[in-house]
């Protein structure tokens, strides 16, 4: 029953980092907002359709601030990885965004007592130094088959501390969010797990629309800014 769901998912997720991807360019410099703006909106139309409409559930909005620590962890690492989609490959992005749950087993182990075995300590180890590594041997083929191309390789993308930090970020902070969901969810069962989603998605949206407004009023030199946000 599982394989399914999880194989949907493999490929929604690795479709919507192509067009993450694809949306964050060098001709935009906000593109990386834009993007968070038009998830945000994707969430709220979640909550209103779906959740409201749908399952009719009743939503408390004290329970935005409730779970406002775990909703910022993830809208963070988000913000983090658009914006780090410009100065990285996907390629190499994606597997170290990945690794994010190699480090939700050491939080639990370290923070929440966690009992783990000899061979799962091996397991994470592998995980972590597997992934950074295919990271780097990736980027540093890619930056070969350019010069073999003749193509000049931007700075940036030479510049491993800055091409590799981007997705070491979104891998912590998304750690971090999943680690207190469990905290949320599971251990202390704070809320429940429809409060728990549609306090997230709300947060996005509330993020997405101040960041509008921020490019609508802030920056408004051209107009040029919001081109493509909705």
């Amino acid at each position: 029953m599982w394989f399914a769901p999880a194989l949907i998912t493999l490929l929604a997720w690795g479709a919507a980092d192509l067009f993450y991807k694809l949306g964050n360019h060098e001709r935009d410099r906000y593109s990386a907002l834009k993007t968070v703006i038009l998830v945000g909106v994707v969430m709220g139309l979640h909550v209103l359709f779906y959740y409201v409409m749908y399952e009719g559930i009743d939503y408390d909005w004290r329970n935005l601030i409730v779970y406002l620590p775990v909703s910022a962890m993830y809208i963070l690492s988000m913000g983090v990885g658009y914006f780090g989609l410009r100065y990285i490959e996907l390629s190499v992005s994606s597997p170290l965004q990945n690794s994010s749950g190699a480090f939700v087993v050491l939080l639990s182990f370290f923070l929440m007592n966690g009992n783990m075995e000899p061979l799962q300590w091996v397991a994470v180890a592998i995980i972590i130094i597997g992934m950074i590594l295919l990271g780097i041997f990736e980027k540093k083929e890619a930056d070969a088959e350019l010069l073999t191309e003749g193509e000049k390789v931007d700075r940036k993308y030479r510049l491993s501390a800055i091409a590799i930090i981007f997705p070491i970020i979104y891998a912590l902070l998304d750690a971090t969010g999943t680690f207190l969901d469990g905290v949320y969810l599971y251990y202390k069962k704070i809320l429940p797990e429809d409060q728990a989603n549609m306090s997230y998605e709300l947060t996005f949206l509330i993020v997405g629309v101040v960041i509008w407004l921020y490019l609508a009023l802030v920056k408004k030199r051209d107009g040029q800014h919001l081109q493509g946000t909705l």
